[in-house]
């Protein structure tokens, strides 16, 4: 595998390269979608690289009896390595339909039919109240996977926090939850050989305690505003 883990990330100086110009132009995007009120995008399709997914099931931990979602499920690949590692369920939503029609097939093909039947995957936009199958599999969930935007996050962060068991673990790809959570874990993966203007992957690990609910469920709508403000006046928001 073409990837290195750089570390618990440390102080860092403001670079203006090329992957933070696009990050500050994607997130621009996706903050002026969100103020005028286009629910559909929460996050562009961007696919992960086979060692993002094999770090994603490290850092998570995932093992045996996890109850396992991935919200943004794209191609389903790391549904089907879920399954792999041992978990007794596995998850999947994706809001388009391409995406939830590669994901069954990949797991059709790839898993065999015992492996096959513990995942499910699901045409549903998350973000609306009535999402098929969300708000019941979120309440048994072990392991939950986001690889959206911080405006995405932060639409989820609360209903996370408010439904999701104790101890659950939540990864993010990229984006993190909001500047004021700060995650147990803060992973750099280093991707040379994938996408040459964004060869740095961060996945960040938060474990679900009840003081993590007393402080972050009820700010999630405060942090998203200020995210938002922050992105409209032209400050690259922090991811």
């Amino acid at each position: 595998i073409n990837a290195e883990y750089m570390g618990r990330k440390k102080h860092t100086h403001p670079r203006t390269n090329t992957k933070t110009k696009m990050l500050a132009a994607l997130h621009n995007e996706l903050v002026r979608k969100i103020t005028d009120h286009d629910n559909t995008v929460i996050a562009p399709y961007v696919d992960s690289p086979d060692c993002v997914i094999e770090a994603v099931l490290r850092l998570a931990g995932v093992c045996a009896g996890d109850v396992v979602l991935d919200i943004g499920c794209g191609n389903g690949e790391f549904l089907c390595r879920a399954v792999r590692a041992g978990a007794a369920r596995a998850y999947g939503w994706d809001i388009d339909t391409t995406a939830v029609a590669d994901a069954r097939a990949r797991i059709a093909a790839s898993l065999t039919p015992e492996e096959a039947a513990r995942v499910t995957v699901i045409h549903g936009d998350v973000l609306q109240p009535l999402c098929p199958y969300f708000e019941s599999a979120l309440a048994c969930a072990s392991v939950v996977v986001m690889y959206l935007s911080v405006a995405g996050n932060l639409r989820l962060r609360q209903k996370i926090l408010e439904t999701v068991r104790s101890a659950a673990r939540i990864l993010t790809v990229q984006f993190s939850l909001g500047a004021d959570w700060p995650p147990d874990e803060d992973v750099r993966l280093h991707v040379p050989s994938h996408h040459s203007d964004r060869p740095e992957f961060p996945l960040r690990l938060y474990r679900v305690t009840d003081e993590a609910r007393m402080r972050y469920a009820a700010t999630s709508e405060q942090e998203l505003a200020r995210y938002t403000a922050s992105a409209k006046v032209g400050a690259p928001p922090a991811v």
